[in-house]
């Protein structure tokens, strides 16, 4: 506690007991004088000499026999044990839990947690894949309505899987925009990133990762391309996708038996 004995010896615990702290404290402190209850324990914070506070976890026992009428001389023990460490980490990490399921209610998107299986079956699923998919969480949790692979079109998982398994395999992240068909049967480009988790052997325990939709962007970006490549009156190609694939053509080397027509 930072107090000498002889600082504690005419020391009112209320004293240096934090305010927040002090009613309950009081209020088991009383029962237990009025024999209500023969034993309390509380976790509190106590002032320290250098004007912080530090939280204990404190146990009082009665010691008289069962029975015993002596009122003039109650003996207790109080056991008193510092916890600050452990209640800071504890504080920190419920304040870490609470941002995390902040960012994950406010995600546009939906965050996931599968097992590195063939299904990729799925075992935490955020409340954003709703608006995403189309379906609800419960409705993906161990692939029991739905899968991942079930919504992606089928051009896509071949591509997925070897990129997902390359970047396990490299422990690296994964990143990949395809698209996927919701509940509804609208189709939407997405992009996932993600990686695996691994034990202390090195063995992967689980794939985690992030879909957010880019359907926005996407269709800015194909309408851009097609400008780019097409006559805007005609709609037929122009020069520069002329000249592009001419130069796939010859790069490739696949030029033996065609010609040019002007």
């Amino acid at each position: 506690l930072g107090w000498t004995k002889e600082q504690l010896e005419d020391c009112d615990w209320k004293k240096i007991t934090h305010p927040d702290d002090l009613p309950a404290n009081i209020d088991k402190f009383e029962r237990f004088n009025k024999r209500e209850i023969n034993e309390y324990s509380l976790e509190k914070r106590v002032l320290k000499p250098d004007g912080s506070y530090s939280w204990i976890d404190l146990e009082v026992a009665s010691l008289n026999e069962s029975g015993e009428s002596n009122e003039d001389i109650p003996l207790h023990i109080w056991i008193i044990q510092d916890i600050n460490e452990r209640k800071i980490a504890k504080d920190a990490l419920e304040e870490s839990e609470r941002s995390k399921s902040v960012l994950l209610a406010n995600l546009p998107g939906m965050a996931y947690r599968c097992k590195n299986d063939r299904k990729w079956t799925m075992k935490f699923v955020s409340e954003g894949c709703y608006e995403l998919t189309g379906y609800k969480p419960e409705n993906f949790i161990n692939n029991r309505d739905v899968g991942l692979n079930d919504i992606t079109l089928s051009e896509y998982n071949e591509r997925i899987k070897q990129d997902w398994k390359q970047a396990v395999e490299n422990r690296q992240p994964f990143s990949m925009e395809y698209e996927i068909i919701t509940a509804s049967g609208e189709k939407k480009w997405v992009h996932e990133t993600g990686q695996g988790v691994f034990d202390e052997d090195g063995n992967v325990v689980a794939l985690e990762g992030i879909i957010i939709d880019i359907t926005g962007r996407k269709e800015q970006e194909l309408k851009l391309m097609y400008l780019s490549q097409h006559d805007p009156i005609t709609g037929l190609y122009n020069r520069t996708y002329f000249k592009n694939m001419l130069s796939n053509i010859i790069c490739c080397g696949e030029y033996a038996n065609q010609a040019l027509l002007l």
